[in-house]
């Protein structure tokens, strides 16, 4: 159990709620709805309930934010973090994340869009 208290649903307790109890299927659950089916750590949109669980245990490492850049992967415990990382991929060249998907982005709205249709 938490002794967390939060005094509405907000953006902080959706974040501790995923950070800290990732692997417990009724947080995800709620999870998804208050965050609008967005996941708050890369604000990555999922369709279906069970693509955004799939999608958060990208993020149940204790460095969450993962770069998407082609063969980099590296990981980092902050957004700010993964940020400044993403600066040194000139140019930034990124990975679909689905399995038999090879094709690449140089932005994470594009990435974001085509990741969109394999739902």
């Amino acid at each position: 159990a938490c002794d967390k208290v939060f005094l509405k649903i907000s953006s902080s307790l959706t974040r501790h709620a995923l950070k800290c109890h990732i692997n417990e299927d009724q947080v995800l659950e709620k999870a998804f709805v208050w965050s609008k089916h967005k996941c708050v750590f890369c604000t990555r949109l999922t369709q279906f309930l069970q693509q955004y669980k799939e999608h958060m245990m990208l993020h149940s490492d204790p460095l969450p934010h993962l770069c998407y850049h082609l063969e980099c992967k590296r990981r980092f415990s902050t957004q700010q973090e993964l940020k400044d990382h993403i600066r040194t991929h000139d140019p930034l060249r990124l990975q679909c994340q689905y399995s038999n998907c090879d094709k690449l982005f140089s932005n994470f709205q594009t990435l974001y869009d085509h990741e969109w249709r394999h739902y």
